[in-house]
């Protein structure tokens, strides 16, 4: 979901119009392992609607790759990402919730050091969802 195009901006002000109440915007993040440009994507989001922001999809895409061997995202870059956006994500006021939502093309998913990482961020954060899933209650 890309909420800083062009539909989103006519369907906020649509809500404004009408008096609506939107209580959070939607993001979906498949980009590259880019810390900096996932954290200034959703600082422009904000900024646009003034509403909090749920990642309900986050993950590293290759949108070239037609196999996964083709991949140009090494485990090793997409786990450095994760040690840098993960912490950033849980500092920024206006974000709720993420999840990380990796695409794999066997069911059940395989266990990666990726989503190993994920899940013992997870157990210690207070954003984090795995697979959407389960809200995580706030660490005190």
């Amino acid at each position: 979901i890309h909420p800083d195009r062009e539909w989103m901006t006519d369907f906020m002000a649509g809500v404004e119009e009408r008096d609506l109440r939107v209580d959070f915007i939607n993001v979906h993040s498949y980009g590259g392992p880019d810390a900096n440009g996932l954290i200034n994507r959703l600082r422009r989001v904000h900024e646009m609607f003034g509403r909090p922001l749920w990642i309900t999809e986050l993950g590293v895409g290759d949108w070239i790759a037609q196999t996964v061997e083709e991949n140009v995202h090494t485990p090793e870059a997409v786990w450095d990402f994760l040690n840098d956006v993960l912490p950033r994500l849980d500092n920024l006021e206006f974000l709720e919730y993420y999840a990380w939502f990796p695409a794999w093309p066997d069911s059940p998913p395989p266990l990666t050091v990726q989503s190993t990482s994920y899940w013992a961020w997870r157990s210690s954060t207070s954003k984090a969802w795995l697979m959407i899933i389960c809200k995580v209650g706030r660490a005190k």
